[in-house]
């Protein structure tokens, strides 16, 4: 079976996640830039549900049992909810969060041991775009200033010929 790819060209990132509902344990889950399709099976069918990515509240980091952690794609509908991976101590998992955060494209969010989501800014500042208001902008192109003009060609002007010569 092929990847299916979005208008863009790049593969969905594709995600197996734990699901108490489905007969098998596990539910298949395929993140676009639009959608994220969740595959699982339940008594006998298999069932497909397309959940349009902007209804979930954000890639959120728990704590869960013990001293694991699990980054979550958070949705108001808990059976929604995406375990995008799970990491048994906090060496390398806030890199993955904000890896997770970026690719997705959803805000940040973390939940403090009472359960309470909090919104996380970005360290890093938008990039500004260059050379906006730049007096330069509206020059020459640069290989066409490299360019010297060339000269003013000579012109003949004949007055009073015909282009036409007769031969007598």
């Amino acid at each position: 079976m092929g990847v299916s790819r979005n208008r863009q060209g790049k593969a969905p990132r594709v995600v197996t996640s734990c699901c108490t509902r489905a007969e098998d344990g596990l539910k298949h889950v395929e993140i676009t830039d639009e959608w994220v399709c969740i595959r699982r099976r339940i008594a006998g069918l298999e069932t497909q549900v397309n959940v349009p990515k902007q209804s979930y509240k954000g890639v959120t980091l728990r704590a869960a049992a013990g001293d694991r952690f699990e980054i979550v794609l958070l949705h108001v509908d808990p059976s929604l909810d995406v375990v995008l991976a799970r990491a048994p101590d906090d060496r390398d998992v806030i890199a993955l969060w904000r890896t997770f955060g970026r690719s997705i494209g959803l805000p940040l969010l973390a939940e403090d041991a009472d359960g309470r989501l909090q919104a996380m800014e970005e360290t890093s500042p938008a990039p500004q775009a260059r050379r906006l208001g730049s007096a330069l902008r509206r020059r020459r192109p640069r290989f066409l200033a490299r360019r010297e003009p060339g000269a003013a060609a000579m012109t003949h002007v004949h007055r009073g010929e015909s282009e036409f010569c007769t031969l007598a």
